[in-house]
């Protein structure tokens, strides 16, 4: 693996910790997101994150972007210039033809700014108009993965802004590590916003969830959350509906399936 010399033994435990406390949040897609990203950041020495799940095509104009997630933004303005940023910041990325025959040779690239063209060519773009100018981003490490298995791909990026020091070699080959570990678990052990999951359920139909995940009866879940048996009953037929299935003893298998064992 290019860069696994930077690798240490502390950063192998690391990557391993945060993967396994990512399972441990695979029904939240949005808290898992939020986990990955911050410890990304932490682990690459930088302030600032973003994963975007989106749904490829050979023209990037007709790409979908799904699933967002973004840490280290304060400003407001910042967040919403983030969230709104779309299929038409990507045809001038600087690179863009780097990754893509990276992704057409392994289906994975993982580059720093430097490596495709630099910073002054980066503020020279639209996307940096758009998107990034409010950010101050001065460095980043941007990786791009398939994900066949759910038929998407994920855009990572972790970067450092309004500084002058650059990501490290170390900080790149971590970064690395962590995305050829997370790429295989996307959408088969961690939830997407797209696949059933608690993302979107309210506080009562968590908590409903929850008491049925502990084996409690409908009679006994309501009276843990001091409601009636019908409302309860109301809840649970909802969870139903919304998870897919037709009986607990269906739910309870797909909890059963979904739910990970902690990487060794």
């Amino acid at each position: 693996m290019a860069g696994s010399s930077q690798v240490r033994a502390e950063d192998m435990r690391a990557v391993l910790t945060t993967v396994g406390e990512c399972l441990e949040q695979w029904d939240d897609p949005k808290a898992w997101m939020h986990h990955l990203l911050t410890q990304s950041s932490a682990l690459a020495g930088t302030d600032l994150a973003s994963l975007i799940l989106a749904t490829p095509h050979p023209d990037p104009l007709q790409m979908t972007w799904r699933d967002r997630e973004v840490i280290g933004l304060d400003d407001d303005v910042a967040k919403r210039s983030f969230h709104d940023v779309g299929t038409r910041d990507i045809p001038d990325m600087p690179g863009a033809d780097i990754i893509g025959r990276d992704i057409l040779a392994s289906g994975a690239s993982t580059r720093r700014l430097e490596e495709l063209g630099g910073l002054d060519l980066f503020h020279s773009t639209v996307s940096y108009e758009n998107v990034h100018a409010a950010t101050g981003m001065c460095d980043y490490v941007a990786c791009f993965r398939m994900l066949p298995q759910i038929g998407m791909m994920a855009v990572a990026t972790t970067s450092k802004t309004n500084t002058r020091r650059a990501i490290s070699a170390r900080g790149v080959a971590v970064t690395r590590l962590l995305w050829d570990e997370m790429q295989p678990l996307i959408g088969t052990r961690l939830a997407t916003l797209d696949q059933p999951s608690r993302h979107g359920l309210s506080p009562r139909l968590v908590q409903t969830l929850d008491a049925l995940l502990d084996g409690l009866s409908e009679k006994h879940a309501a009276a843990r959350l001091g409601i009636s048996p019908t409302t309860i009953h109301q809840y649970v037929g909802t969870l139903y509906r919304h998870f897919g299935v037709e009986s607990r003893a269906e739910l309870m298998s797909y909890f059963i399936k979904r739910q990970p064992v902690r990487p060794q």
